[in-house]
This record gives C-alpha cells, sequence and structure tokens, in this order.
C-alpha cells in the first residue's frame, strides 16, 4: 500500500453478530492474514418480533 497504509474491509451480519462465530472468525482473518482494517457492522442482540 502507499505510504503504508493498510487496506480495509468491511464484513456486514445481517444479525446478531454474537451468535455468528464464523462471521467474527472471517473478520479476524481478514485482520490477521490479509493485514486489512475491518469493521464489523451487525445488530448487537436480538430483535423479538
Amino acid at each position: 500500500m502507499e505510504g503504508g497504509r493498510r487496506g480495509r474491509a468491511c464484513v456486514v451480519v445481517l444479525g446478531d453478530i454474537g451468535r455468528s462465530p464464523r462471521m467474527q472468525y472471517h473478520a479476524l482473518s481478514l485482520a490477521n492474514q490479509a493485514s486489512l482494517e475491518v469493521d464489523i457492522v451487525a445488530y448487537g442482540g436480538n430483535f423479538s418480533g
């Protein structure tokens, strides 16, 4: 990357991130293995109804 800047990725979860361990793993993999800055967009908890 130019100027030492890291790339970015955004992981979008259409549900509760706490119930999405696979998506958490994907986000960590992008950060650690691909050296990307990762933003996660998700619901914080369950919605009833």
